[in-house]
């Protein structure tokens, strides 16, 4: 099987795929259909391993995957606000944030009622329907809009706070680092979250090799960086995870 026709047979099973309580579901539901279909075990879980490389690289299939795990009635990530993103900002004025890949805006929504004017882009509609309810709920506003970072025009010293939690954007890539960088407003912060992956390929498309990281956004003043084993956001469970706060210079 081709990668293309491989990758089109993925995303119609996510297409078709019940509510799930996260992404890893699916991955493995997928494994788990190709073998169904009369797969060999060991063919499906090098074409599984493709699948997830191929990830990496495209997002057309991260809407349709969200979707189905914002439809569940049983989460197994968090709903609260990332702590950290709490931590860096308690004490910061408010301004205009961007919270990328935001989701189901738990992060935009705490950010809002602290008093920011704030914006997010994701590509589940589902997660932008949610984060709107939620915004209405606490009775504050929020911009979403429903595009990918490719298509989203972050400006040029436009946010004095970025947010990237778990987000599928090519965080450590340095193209994207610079747009970043220069999105923000001098003395703007960017706050980082994610998976930590030291040996071996990335697992999943929100891994992140911490060196890596701090050399992408090391332009910037580094406020805090932290490699640790913790309660992930997106598991429920202790994983590495990596987490990176830097300043643009005022």
């Amino acid at each position: 099987m081709g990668d293309e026709q491989l990758w089109s047979e993925f995303l119609d099973f996510v297409g078709r795929a019940p509510a799930a309580r996260h992404p890893g579901l699916l991955f493995d539901g997928f494994r788990a259909d190709l073998v169904e279909r009369g797969v060999a075990a060991d063919v499906a879980a090098a074409q599984m391993a493709e699948v997830i490389a191929m990830s990496r690289q495209r997002n057309d299939w991260a809407g349709p995957m969200f979707d189905r795990i914002y439809e569940t009635d049983q989460p197994e990530f968090r709903l609260e606000p990332n702590e950290f993103v709490e931590r860096m900002t308690v004490d910061r004025a408010p301004g205009t944030a961007l919270d990328v890949a935001m989701g189901q805006g738990r992060n935009a929504v705490h950010l809002a009622r602290r008093g920011w004017q704030v914006t997010g882009f994701d590509l589940s509609a589902a997660g932008l329907a949610q984060a709107n309810a939620a915004a209405g709920e606490h009775g504050v506003a929020i911009e979403t809009v429903l595009t990918s970072a490719e298509q989203f025009v972050f400006g040029i010293s436009s946010w004095d706070l970025i947010v990237m939690t778990y987000a599928v954007v090519p965080i450590t890539s340095p193209a994207f680092a610079a747009t970043i960088a220069n999105a923000l407003r001098p003395g703007g912060l960017v706050v980082i979250e994610s998976f930590a992956v030291l040996d071996g390929p990335p697992r999943r498309p929100v891994d992140l090799d911490p060196a890596l990281l701090r050399i992408a956004y090391a332009e910037l003043l580094e406020g805090a960086f932290e490699h640790e084993t913790a309660v992930a956001d997106w598991t429920l469970v202790p994983e590495p995870v990596v987490r990176l706060a830097a300043q643009r210079p005022a």
